[in-house]
């Protein structure tokens, strides 16, 4: 349902009312708005798709009727820095499959070839690492399917490695030796490889989570930091099939501090033990004192994350992001 006094964007009511005006819609933030969603669409941005699926029924330039909305929730809508990012990743998404798609069909033409190659390549007998043996030196073999398993994982950050070990699942089969030196030097070498492929992997996934969370704040709705971080875990997981890095607050909340700028406001809850929250600027911290104060006097409805009657809550992002 679509109520025409209500903000476009949001549809939702804010209080105190004279913090979120409702401003009437120009012919130019009409079409700035149509222009947004258009390419929210087509960078199959999910973050408002209320706001786009509200378009489809509505034609906005030819409507009789007065179109309101938040100035906050029009800035987030068409934020010119949020729109290019979201451009600029599907860009780099669309090269990267285009890679792929080359790399995997040159592969195709030569697979005789490469999968002889990689058979040539590999010497049991040798020391899997430098393929060498090395007068008093001794080789290790692999006994241990932990070995096994962590030597093959960590092959991926290495391209020679990955090649090598491409036809294998299973170290101790194929009779793997090692000299330690050289076993010591690839754990090394894929250990500095490691934060530089998850840093780069989890920019696209903690993007998503600060979109939709930028959505909710603008809405009015009130966030934990704990609660950002374990969605955003929960996102990278399923994504990569692993964890992030360790949870570390300060650190955690000036990445998104750095992210949504002034937009956003940390505030410690009346309980010091309880996590950081993170509200909305245009709310204002008097305002939301208030609120907790109220709260806590009211002990049943801020333990179920309930910050009062205005609308206000305390969402657990695993369901309400979702």
């Amino acid at each position: 349902m679509f109520f025409w006094k209500r903000c476009f964007i949001c549809q939702s009511i804010k209080h105190p009312a004279k913090k979120f005006p409702l401003s009437q819609a120009s012919a130019e933030g009409i079409e700035r708005v149509v222009e947004c969603a258009t390419i929210r669409k087509k960078c199959n941005d999910l973050s408002f798709q209320d706001t786009i699926d509200r378009l489809k029924n509505v034609n906005l330039s030819e409507s009789d009727k007065h179109i309101l909305w938040h100035r906050s929730c029009y800035t987030s809508f068409t934020n010119k820095e949020h729109i290019q990012r979201l451009q600029k990743r599907v860009t780099v998404r669309q090269t990267q499959d285009t890679e792929f798609s080359e790399a995997h069909s040159e592969e195709s033409q030569h697979q005789p070839s490469l999968r002889r190659s990689l058979v040539d390549r590999m010497d049991w007998s040798k020391c899997m690492f430098c393929q060498n043996i090395v007068k008093g030196l001794k080789l290790n073999q692999v006994q241990t399917f932990e070995t096994s398993q962590k030597i093959l994982e960590k092959a991926a950050l290495n391209p020679v490695m990955s090649r090598r070990l491409a036809s294998t699942n299973d170290l101790i089969a194929d009779e793997g030796k090692y000299h330690l030196k050289c076993y010591a030097k690839f754990q090394r070498t894929t250990a500095q490889q490691q934060p530089k492929q998850q840093e780069k992997e989890s920019c696209f996934i903690f993007e998503e989570v600060m979109s939709v969370l930028q959505s909710g704040i603008s809405k009015g709705n009130v966030y934990s930091l704990k609660s950002v971080w374990t969605y955003f875990c929960r996102r990278y997981h399923s994504a990569y099939g692993f964890e992030p890095e360790t949870f570390k607050s300060d650190r955690f909340r000036t990445r998104i501090k750095d992210c949504l700028g002034d937009k956003v406001v940390f505030m410690q809850p009346l309980n010091p033990s309880e996590s950081l929250l993170i509200i909305s600027a245009d709310l204002g911290e008097a305002a939301l004192q208030s609120l907790l104060q109220e709260n806590q006097e009211n002990d049943a409805n801020y333990e179920q994350g309930d910050l009062g009657a205005d609308g206000l809550k305390d969402v657990d992002l695993d369901t309400e992001l979702l």
